[in-house]
């Protein structure tokens, strides 16, 4: 196994085998030339499970919900997994697993389906947290954007207006027949 090549590691020590690190110009190297803009709210190592067996993966979260992989944290290019979102399901299997079910809004919405695998138990909860984390400041803006939604701010504001205008033009009429009864 893995970890018992290379001992005990935590989500910030670098440790990749050098079968699996490409060079950054390589065919084989299943990056794309999208660069990361917004920086990162967790970053480290884990387990993506693949046709063969399970294969070490540098993941970051970034700030605009998008997750991203690498098969080392040294490249600045890396390949967009999916997007978070209300439709993104968490599933802890067995002790150091975790299913994420989502969507990857690149790619036209597509479905997409990814096992991890975690060197811990706790390591694996950090990630969800940090997922979590995301997901519920999503909705806190959410709340701020309809409590000001401009067409909401904007219709409020012509109804008072109208109430406003309402009284302001009974005055003038009433002005106006006062004036007219004068002359």
């Amino acid at each position: 196994m893995l970890t018992d090549q290379l001992g005990p590691m935590t989500t910030t020590e670098v440790a990749t085998p050098i079968s699996e690190i490409s060079s950054p110009g390589s065919d084989t190297d299943d990056t794309t030339d999208e660069e990361i803009e917004s920086p990162p709210l967790k970053a480290g190592w884990c387990q993506k499970k693949g046709k063969f067996g399970f294969h070490p993966r540098y993941y970051t979260l970034t700030e605009d919900g998008k997750v991203s992989a690498a098969k080392n944290d040294t490249v600045t290019e890396k390949k967009h997994m999916f997007d978070l979102g209300e439709d993104t399901t968490f599933e802890s299997v067995e002790t150091k697993d975790l299913i994420i079910k989502g969507h990857n809004n690149e790619r036209g919405g597509r479905p997409v389906s990814i096992i991890l695998r975690f060197r811990t138990p706790e390591d694996r909860e950090e990630w969800i947290e940090a997922f979590d984390n995301y997901l519920t400041s999503q909705e806190e803006d959410d709340e701020e954007v309809s409590i000001l939604d401009p067409l909401a701010v904007a219709d409020q504001a012509n109804r008072q207006c109208d109430d406003s205008l309402a009284g302001a033009s009974r005055t003038c009429d009433e002005n106006l027949e006062l004036l007219c009864c004068i002359s």
